[in-house]
Order: C-alpha cells, then structure tokens, then sequence
C-alpha cells in the first residue's frame, strides 16, 4: 500500500469540482455532526471520482464514499463491545443522514437492490447506500451492513475493490493499492486489468462488453509487467534474485509504484508499507 499527503500536490490535480464537492462533503460529516468524533467509522472517498481527476485527468460520473472501522476508538474496548459499537455507529449513521437529507428537502434514493453486483461482494455488505445530489453532485453513499462487512483498515477496503478502483481519499491523504499503480498505464493504453473473477462484473457494467480484459495472478504480476519496462525498476535487483515474475522482491515493487507516481506528481513524500503503517486523518 502507498499513500502520500493531499497538500503536497500540486493543486490543479485538485481543481475538478466534483472531488471538491466530495471533499466538502467529508468535511460537512463531521461539521452538521453526521458522523460525529467519538463514531467507530472512518469516511473515504474511494474509486473512479479519485482516479479520473488525480490520477487521470478525466471528468469522473459521481462520488462515492464508503466507511472503514476507526480503530482509535475500537482498540480501547473489547472485541464484543467493538462489535456492538459499530453496529449501533452504522445505523445512527444511515438515521442522521435520513434526517439531514429530509430537513434540506433534498431528494434520494436507495440504490442498494440495484447496486448489488456493481461492487464485488456486495449482497449483504451493505445496510443502505444512498444517492442524493448536493451541490449539484451526485454522491452516494455506501453504508456497510454491520461490523463484519465494516473493513478494519482503510488497506482492507481497497483491498475488497475492483483493481483499477484501488484508490482513495480522505481530508488529507491520498492511499492506494499496488495493483491499482499497476493498472494505470494498462488503462491509457485501453486495457482493464482484473486480479479476480468479481473484478470482471464491474468491468463490463462500467467499461462496456467490449473492454479488453488482461488477467493477473498477483500484484507482483501486475506491477512488473506494467511499470516494470518503463522505469526499468528490475535493473536494482541483483542477477538470480527474480526467478519468475510472480516471485519478484517487495522492495522492487515499491520502488517501481514510487518512481511511477513520482514521474506524475514530482517530489512528493510516500508513505510505503502495510496499512498499519499508513498515516490516517485525526
């Protein structure tokens, strides 16, 4: 996993509108107390609104955010009580956003009978996922059904997504997969690269019948077939260490996703490592 902070970009990757509702919004969570400071959840902007305006300079369709667990809080209690607590969290959650959408008059909908399928593992995994337009956005917002389809790190959510919807954004950072790395030189060229069955349904729903699909078993795969000829990453592996591209050294692969993201933001801070690691939003 990869992150880097939001401020050390240049701004024009952040000038899309859309992301900028969709940031506002993350902020109007904690602001009108929707999802106040001691909840078990974390907010992020995770997908397609995140690859097309930083990553790809393209007008994305609407912003999605999902929820992970906020292990600040959770750490400080047993297991049983963390369990309680989030369950009790998700569906204040949904209540505090009925509320809010009602008091502004605004329209929504749910979409979770439609959607289920457009996201891999979706039945069950959801309590509710709202659609409403604020700010002349789109936004939808997925709302997991109970503790266990609540991801226990912001790594574990990406991890469940489709490979080229491996990215997300909080207030302050931006995180993503390997895999997700990978896949964007893939994408320029017309390419969806898929690392598991689930990954094809989204494919098709979002890209069309006729996208052209390339299969990887890992991320390792991935990663050097993608990056590896152009930043030429493997010249830093010594001779007999890759016996098979999907045995490659993990050093190499962080270093060719850190050379590919430094070749399109510059001389940003990474934060490269397990998703403990990762630094997260206070």
């Amino acid at each position: 996993m990869i992150c880097f902070p939001i401020s050390s970009l240049n701004p024009s990757k952040l000038s899309n509108r859309k992301l900028a509702v969709g940031r506002h919004f993350l902020s109007l969570l904690s602001d009108e107390g929707l999802l106040p400071s001691n909840y078990s959840l974390r907010p992020v902007i995770l997908g397609g609104v995140v690859r097309d305006t930083v990553f790809r300079e393209r007008e994305p369709n609407d912003v999605d955010i999902f929820f992970y667990r906020n292990l600040d809080i959770l750490n400080t209690m047993g297991s049983s009580s963390a369990r309680v607590h989030v369950d009790r969290d998700l569906r204040l959650l949904k209540e505090n956003l009925l509320v809010w959408l009602e008091d502004l008059g605004l329209e929504y909908e749910s979409l979770l009978t439609e959607n289920d399928g457009q996201y891999p593992g979706s039945v069950g995994r959801f309590l509710d996922i709202l659609s409403f337009e604020w700010s002349g956005v789109n936004i939808q917002i997925m709302i997991p059904s109970n503790y266990l389809n609540t991801s226990m790190s912001i790594g574990n959510l990406l991890a469940s997504m489709p490979v080229v919807c491996g990215v997300g954004m909080t207030q302050n950072y931006i995180y993503s997969t390997y895999a997700f790395a990978g896949s964007l030189p893939l994408l320029s060229s017309g390419v969806y690269p898929i690392a598991h069955d689930r990954d094809i349904a989204y494919v098709v729903k979002k890209f069309g019948e006729d996208a052209l699909i390339r299969r990887y078993n890992n991320s390792d795969e991935l990663v050097q077939d993608s990056l590896g000829r152009i930043h030429s990453g493997f010249a830093t592996v010594p001779a007999g260490t890759v016996s098979g591209r999907d045995r490659m050294p993990q050093v190499t692969k962080q270093i060719l996703v850190q050379n590919h993201y430094a070749s399109l933001f510059g001389d940003i801070e990474f934060t490269i490592g397990s998703a403990s690691s990762m630094p997260v939003d206070n």
